[in-house]
């Protein structure tokens, strides 16, 4: 086992966790993770880390496949970090109890009790609805991916480690847009029986060829209402849900997982007025995208 555990400290802000570790099969990264302690009587204690934190700026790869920490504690003593969490394997919903030992040595400086305490914020008191609240939460998070392609680079035999990973999402379609034939050659083509009626998403601006979180949620939210698999309210449109829609499809959860949360999540907004569409047929749809 490696890694390094680096815990950060300021009296205006509080603690914030960074580190790294490879467990064999396992690898984890934390990037300024806010750690909710006063001080070193409460570190050694052992601290909950904040449920948005733990999913969003805690990375995880199992095998190289991208993993999700479902909850973290952390005690922090003579200069050593504990680390007790659950781990799930998205690929097959199974859940795994983890624990490690990292060297974590205590700024100088820092309070016995009554300093700040690093507080996020709770999920249930954001406006996901606000576009700026996704940004805010992860739009400087390395993102998963980041730790395959490292697993991918230290294993010779991976033929992946040498591949470019291409674009992904609304750009990938958009990519995809661009290489269809032209009309003489495709005039010969019959058309496939039974052809799904599809949504083509405004074009993109000229170069572009990355999206944003919120600009996929809404080509995404698009789609199903384009196919009439979701109806909103009058006076509504796509970019009302971007925000929340983006939090779900960022997700490090299997596509089925993925579908079951915004389904869910879709018929609780008062955006909404009804969703045509089984978990099942919406799962397929996030494969795609």
């Amino acid at each position: 086992m490696s890694g390094t555990a680096t815990l950060s400290w300021s009296s205006d802000v509080g603690f914030e966790l960074d580190l790294t570790a490879d467990l064999e099969d396992i690898r984890l990264r934390f990037a300024a993770v806010p750690v909710p302690a006063d001080g070193t009587a409460e570190l050694a204690e052992g601290v909950e880390l904040n449920k948005l934190d733990v999913l969003f700026k805690c990375q995880a790869v199992i095998d190289g496949a991208p993993a999700q920490l479902q909850d973290a504690k952390i005690t922090v003593a003579s200069g050593k970090l504990r680390l007790d969490a659950h781990l799930e394997d998205v690929e097959n919903g199974l859940l795994y109890p983890l624990e490690t030992e990292l060297d974590c040595p205590i700024p100088k400086g820092v309070p016995e009790r009554g300093g700040v305490r690093n507080i996020s914020p709770d999920e249930d008191e954001l406006d996901w609805g606000d576009e700026t609240t996704f940004e805010a939460i992860a739009g400087d998070v390395p993102d998963a991916a980041l730790l395959t392609e490292e697993f991918d680079a230290d294993d010779p035999s991976s033929e992946e480690a040498s591949e470019s990973p291409g674009p992904t999402g609304l750009a990938a379609l958009l990519a995809a847009l661009k290489n269809l034939p032209e009309e003489d050659d495709a005039s010969d083509v019959p058309p496939p029986e039974d052809e799904p009626e599809t949504f083509v998403p405004p074009p993109a601006a000229p170069g572009d060829q990355k999206m944003t979180p919120i600009q996929e949620a809404v080509g995404f939210l698009e789609v199903l209402i384009g196919r009439e698999e979701l109806e909103l309210e009058e006076d509504y449109e796509a970019s009302d849900l971007a925000s929340g829609v983006a939090h779900i499809l960022q997700l490090p959860l299997g596509d089925a997982a993925k579908a079951s949360r915004l389904s869910e999540w879709l018929l609780e907004q008062p955006e909404v007025a009804d969703l045509f569409i089984d978990d099942e047929s919406l799962a397929q749809i996030v494969a795609e995208w």
